[in-house]
């Protein structure tokens, strides 16, 4: 019995080491869906192109966009960050009162642009 259950448990931590990319809009046609979708660890791969919504990350993931000048989140809300150790690159925040609201520690935002915001990163 206490050999099944180490073994089960070396398996829960291979498989949790296990991180995946999810590609938008290939495997998601919206970023939330690909978020939504997401599990601790991943990462989320936003081709080019101009995504109309307001994405709430509220997992530990990894948000990369193909090319910071042409994957565009065009946002009103913004884009929150809402879970810790959440990193947000190569993206441009497009149109929100507040580009990025983070309420979560351990982030990295780095490499984005944010155009047309009162506040770039709150």
């Amino acid at each position: 019995m206490i050999v099944s259950l180490v073994a089960g448990l070396q398996n829960a931590e291979i498989a949790k080491a296990e991180s995946r990319t999810i590609v938008v809009p290939d495997d998601y046609l919206s970023i939330q869906d690909a978020i939504n979708s997401a599990v601790d660890g991943d990462t989320i791969h936003v081709k080019k192109g101009v995504y109309v919504e307001n994405p709430v990350v509220n997992k530990s993931v990894s948000l990369v966009g193909e090319d910071r000048d042409a994957t565009v989140i065009d946002v009103t809300a913004g884009l929150k960050v809402q879970s810790n150790h959440v990193n947000i690159t190569c993206l441009t925040i497009y149109d929100g009162y507040n580009g990025i609201t983070i309420s979560s520690n351990s982030c990295r935002i780095s490499g984005n642009k944010i155009s047309d915001s009162q506040v770039g990163i709150a």
